[in-house]
């Protein structure tokens, strides 16, 4: 019971962080205030799927040379991409109680890595 509540409220920090960064994207339908805690499932779908269009334009924008094109904006996009789908599948791991779910058979979640492509040559600059 204890481990669950602990669960729980790891879920509650990760839907807090995913609310402050889509906040600041803009993103529709971002804020919670006065709705309770936490973000349903539908509510994550069609935030991802906003994410996905708003990160292709912004790509689009930085390879057609675009004095619009913000790459930090893109840099934010991805990772609250990473951080919705990360919320989606601990909200399904939840609501499923999955054992696969289980701390140590999931890989460590790291927004900031996932999100930068491979540097050429396997090497960080």
């Amino acid at each position: 019971m204890q481990e669950h509540r602990h669960d729980h409220a790891r879920t509650a920090d990760l839907s807090a962080l995913y609310e402050r960064v889509a906040q600041r994207l803009g993103v529709p339908q971002a804020s919670r205030s006065g709705k309770g805690s936490g973000f349903t499932a539908a509510e994550i779908a069609r935030q991802l799927k906003w994410l996905d269009q708003a990160e292709r334009a912004e790509r689009q924008l930085g390879r057609d040379g675009s004095w619009a094109h913000d790459p930090n904006r893109l840099l934010a996009l991805r990772q609250a991409r990473d951080l919705a789908r990360a919320l989606a599948r601990k909200q399904a791991c939840e609501l499923t109680r999955d054992p696969e779910c289980e701390p140590s058979r999931r890989p460590a979640f790291s927004p900031s890595r996932e999100s930068f492509p491979p540097a050429h040559g396997g090497q960080a600059r």
